[in-house]
């Protein structure tokens, strides 16, 4: 799901100059429901859904330009993939992932926008490194008409 105010926020022009981190929540214990009107990191209440777990830290996204598909009339919004290095126990879990900007020099969950939720069943952790991989369509496209 694209987060509303994302869609009319980001421009081609702006994309690849983002500073876009990636979370995960946790797959067993969250209980946020994405509402396509929330516009904060906050608004997912990270103390409750975010993992935590060891060698967990939310991730730098590296953003690539966006790419015209001229048979589809639309703007690919394309990243590279994530990995979260030893990441968790065998008693953890990962589940659905969010991306957002950081707005400011530094993390605040109050200011920072989010992107896009994508929803992902749960993956038992077991130390070794997790990895997002966004699909080859971005994260999202922009028809033109």
């Amino acid at each position: 799901m694209i987060y509303k105010d994302a869609l009319a926020r980001y421009t081609r022009a702006d994309w690849a100059g983002l500073t876009v981190y990636c979370m995960l929540l946790d797959g067993a214990a969250s209980t946020y429901s994405p509402i396509v009107t929330h516009q904060f990191v906050d608004d997912v209440t990270p103390g409750s859904n975010e993992l935590a777990c060891t060698g967990y830290a939310r991730q730098a996204v590296t953003l690539s330009a966006p790419t015209w598909d001229s048979g589809a009339d639309k703007w690919r919004f394309l990243a590279g993939s994530v990995t979260f290095p030893s990441l968790g126990t065998g008693a953890d879990q990962a589940g659905d992932v969010l991306f957002y900007e950081q707005v400011g020099a530094s993390p605040d969950d109050s200011v920072d926008l989010l992107i896009a939720h994508f929803a992902k069943s749960a993956v038992t952790l077991d130390g070794t490194d997790f990895t997002v991989t966004v699909d080859a369509a971005g994260i999202y496209t922009v028809y033109e008409v």
